[in-house]
Parts: C-alpha cells; sequence; structure tokens
C-alpha cells in the first residue's frame, strides 16, 4: 500500500506515540510479526527507525499487518485507532476507485473484468 504523505507522517507519529521506545516498539513487531526490527529498519533514533520501518512496510506491501500489530499490542492508544481508520478509509476509497476503472475498462463483457482488475492491482 502507497501511503499519501500525510497518512505516512500520521502513521510515523502514532507509532511513536503508542511504543514511545525502541524496546517497546521492537517488542510489538517481534511479538507480532515475528520481524527484527534492526534487521528491518536499521539503527538510529526511534523517529529514524519508525520513518524507516513504515518505507519497509511500504515497499513489502504490509502497512495494513503493521498498524493491526500495532493495534493489538496497544489497543487502547487513540492515535493508533486513528490513523487505523483514515488507513481504512484510504484503502476503500482506492479500491472504488480501481473498480471504476475496471468498469471504465472493461469493453468484452465479464470474462475480461478478472484480468482487468490484476492489471490495476499491479499498478496500485
Amino acid at each position: 500500500m502507497k501511503l499519501s504523505c500525510e497518512l505516512r507522517q500520521g502513521l510515523r507519529e502514532a507509532l511513536i506515540n503508542a511504543f514511545p521506545t525502541k524496546a517497546f516498539l521492537e517488542q510489538m513487531l517481534s511479538f507480532e510479526l515475528d520481524k527484527n526490527l534492526e534487521a528491518v529498519a536499521g539503527e538510529g533514533n526511534l523517529e529514524t527507525v519508525v520513518f524507516y520501518l513504515i518505507k519497509r512496510a511500504e515497499s513489502e506491501g504490509w502497512v495494513g499487518k503493521l498498524v493491526r500489530a500495532a493495534r493489538k499490542q496497544n489497543p487502547g492508544n487513540s492515535n493508533l485507532k486513528a490513523i487505523a481508520r483514515e488507513l481504512l478509509i484510504n484503502t476503500y476509497h482506492k479500491e472504488k476507485e480501481a473498480e471504476q476503472q475496471t468498469v471504465k475498462l472493461n469493453h468484452n463483457g465479464p470474462t475480461s473484468n478478472c484480468c482487468c482488475v490484476r492489471l490495476l492491482m499491479s499498478y496500485g
């Protein structure tokens, strides 16, 4: 999932708020996603590590899993709840746009719909 600049910054702030030390963030990542924080995001201060964690999750397609894992470890955090809602809304709108594009591209009947969706998803 490609994040907008605003969503990327919001997710960064939410993760820092929910996991105020690298140790807490590292535990969440290990317990929920079986990932090593240093291997995924490198070294640095918390802000830098969280930035690279998000960039890695974006490039490998596991932003949604990251947010769900963070929410599971800190379900009462209002910042995480808000960013999860924003991501859900953003994903919904992108899927609706893809559906509309599929309808526009689908001139060969229902059998070509599947191919159009795959094509659109590969560019999304």
